[in-house]
């Protein structure tokens, strides 16, 4: 004999759904509006902008800066030790602009080709003793 299970609790669900649904409808629904709230007003000052007639000429402090520019990275870390270009210069693709110190870099690069030929030696001593 089998049994099936029967919930009742998606009818309810639905009731107290339209319960609450129906509630807000009346309450909504009622003749007295509810009174405006006294809005504060703030004072402004208007003002009419013209050119002057008398040709002086008034001066703002204020700082001009360029609406392109560039992030300037390298390849590899390391101290400036030139800076070719100035502010505002014109540089053109592949121009160099700044050298980097490359003692570490050239002390890294005879690091490793000293270990890549003490490696080679060691391979070719092993090879001829076999």
């Amino acid at each position: 004999m089998k049994f099936k299970m029967v919930s009742t609790a998606m009818p309810l669900r639905g009731l107290q759904a339209l319960a609450m649904l129906s509630s807000l409808l009346v309450m909504g629904c009622s003749a007295e509006a509810p009174p405006l709230t006294q809005q504060t007003v703030y004072p402004v000052k208007l003002m009419t902008l013209e050119q002057a007639q008398s040709g002086t000429l008034n001066q703002y402090p204020g700082r001009v800066s360029a609406s392109d520019h560039s992030e300037l990275s390298f390849r590899v870390g390391g101290e400036l030790t030139e800076l070719a270009v100035k502010a505002g210069d014109t540089v053109e693709k592949g121009e160099v602009v700044a050298h980097l110190d490359d003692r570490d870099a050239r002390t890294r690069l005879e690091n490793a080709r000293s270990n890549f030929n003490l490696a080679q030696a060691t391979f070719e001593r092993m090879r001829i003793s076999l």
